[in-house]
């Protein structure tokens, strides 16, 4: 019982590090994406944090199997090498005994993956969803971006904004130059400026101690008037809303309407797989951890690696091919799964007195 608790515990302290390790690298990832969408205006520099944050669940799916897996690997990669299993197996804590430990982590990771991929993913992945498309609805709030020059109702207005404090804008330059619906082309120059609302796509402002130049250069009807106060209403790009997506639905849902839909369908079985493969690779994480501590342990882990990596990529074009109607996910992912629990199962019992006599006899039964 007191090996069973350090082997748990010196695999979790592991998974633990690995995990935070991982997810700060797809952090980062997702980090420079968000920016880049700071720097096109598509969202507001406000909603960074909540947006990265809402993002976690989606990077877990993929990390706490691989976590897992590769703190089993470690940790018993390092023991080996210390030679703590020889002394546990010569105190009878024999392989049983790790596949018994590697079971209670299995547990406990398969239930977080449950519980991430089933409903806090889809969660976090709606709510996303519901804050840009809210940004890009209104964008007076987010699209608005000082020192940059942007295009609104679709192409037709220049916007430059110097600085921007709230709803509060200094120095604009707003240039309508295109003719439109027998509308004259006309540029304005303010030093202040207010949105004063925003609603339907559209923002009212209201422009302070400026000038508005009006008309065609080539033509006589110029005009150039000074304002103390100015307001316009300036109607943003509408944004697609989009009203389907699998991946924010949880998992009861799916599996009501997998048999409706084969994106619903082959989501189901994406899921389903996440949660599997925990079991899978921290089953095959066993045996490929335990290595000669007089031999090298690069190429077990490289084998490792390699297996994990055959695995989600064979998955990744079932689930693609899934998403297009092209085959079943219920036999193609599942027949990937199992083959993994099935050479699974076999490596672990590879060395066990039944196996051991079974290998015997097929091997030597041609000489009888």
């Amino acid at each position: 019982m007191i090996i069973t608790r350090y082997l748990v515990w010196e695999t979790i302290k592991n998974q633990l590090i690995i995990l935070f390790i991982l997810l700060f690298i797809f952090f980062f990832q997702k980090l420079i994406k968000t920016l880049s969408s700071v720097e096109g205006g598509e969202i507001a520099i406000n909603t960074i944090l909540t947006i990265l944050g809402l993002g976690m669940p989606k990077m877990a799916q993929l990390i706490l199997p691989l976590s897992l897996f590769l703190s089993i690997l470690i940790t018993l990669g390092r023991l080996c090498t210390d030679s703590e299993i020889t002394v546990m197996q010569a105190c009878g804590f024999g392989h049983n005994s790790l596949i018994k430990v590697a079971m209670i982590l299995i547990t406990f990771t398969t239930l977080a993956s449950i519980l991430n991929n089933g409903w806090i993913e889809p969660w976090s992945t709606n709510y996303e969803h519901e804050i840009l498309q809210k940004i890009r609805s209104n964008p007076g709030s987010a699209i608005l971006s000082p020192k940059k020059f942007q295009t609104i109702e679709n192409g037709q207005i220049t916007l430059f904004i110097e600085e921007r404090t709230g709803n509060q804008l200094k120095n604009i330059f707003l240039a309508k130059l295109r003719k439109k619906d027998n509308t004259i082309p006309y540029v304005i120059i303010a030093k202040n400026g207010k949105i004063s609302d925003y609603s339907n796509n559209s923002s009212i402002t209201t422009l302070s101690q400026g000038t508005c130049f009006q008309g065609h250069p080539v033509l006589d009807n110029f005009r150039i008037t000074s304002f103390k106060n100015y307001q316009l209403i300036l109607t943003h790009d509408q944004s697609i809303t989009q009203k389907y997506n699998v991946d924010q639905i949880n998992l009861n849902t799916l599996w009501v309407t997998s048999s409706s839909s084969p994106l619903n369908r082959s989501e189901l079985h994406w899921r389903l797989t996440l949660v599997f493969s925990v079991l899978v690779m921290g089953l095959m994480a066993v045996p490929l951890g335990i290595a000669n501590p007089r031999k090298s342990r690069i190429p077990s882990i490289l084998i490792a690696i390699f297996l994990y990596l055959i695995f989600f990529l064979l998955q990744s074009l079932m689930h693609s091919a899934s998403n297009q109607n092209r085959m079943n996910p219920a036999l193609s992912m599942w027949i990937i799964n199992f083959s993994y629990l099935t050479a699974s199962i076999l490596c672990n019992t590879w060395d066990t007195l039944l196996v051991r006599r079974l290998r015997a006899w097929f091997f030597h039964r041609g000489d009888l």
